[in-house]
């Protein structure tokens, strides 16, 4: 996302994108009484643990989605309920509107979480560690075999493979 033309970071694009591929969505959504499970707002894009491959969801990541799912069908009943945004943040479920222009569908980005402590940008270590962590090891090992490598990532990586 950030060689994507524009101005913001990588999240700020995304979230741009998002605008206009969603709207059209929310508002379909709105006009059938439909429940949404609102995921880009309930994942924490920071949180390694929910995701496996840098974008599917891991254990802990499915966990949130079944109760996403739970709630949705526990509450939500069409046609006589109005169009919801499901979603989770920090552990609360909550229940959000979906008229027309009562919210917009973005990730949270809150500069002063991001890893690094940059607005919208990652140090250099924890670039390397979210590209080995997006190829499927572990943070751990992946933080361990990027020391062991004095930073070089191609031989953390190798590093990585042989052991496995």
């Amino acid at each position: 996302m950030s060689t994507i033309p524009g101005p913001g970071d990588r999240v700020a694009k995304l979230n741009n994108l998002m605008e206009h591929i969603y709207g059209p969505v929310l508002d379909l959504a709105q006009s059938r009484r439909l429940a949404v499970l609102d995921l880009p707002r309930s994942f924490d894009i920071y949180d390694d643990g929910l995701y496996e491959h840098q974008i599917e969801p891991s254990h802990k990541g499915g966990e949130l989605i079944a109760r996403l799912i739970a709630q949705a069908i526990q509450e939500h009943t069409a046609p006589e309920t109005a169009s919801c945004l499901y979603r989770e943040r920090q552990g609360e479920l909550t229940v959000e509107s979906n008229e027309k222009g009562s919210s917009t569908w973005s990730i949270p980005h809150e500069p002063s979480t991001v890893p690094g402590g940059v607005a919208g940008s990652l140090s250099d270590r924890e670039e390397k560690i979210k590209a080995i962590v997006g190829m499927g090891f572990a943070r751990s090992s992946a933080e361990e075999a990027l020391e062991q490598s004095g930073g070089d990532t191609q031989a953390a990586v190798t590093a990585l493979l042989s052991a496995s």
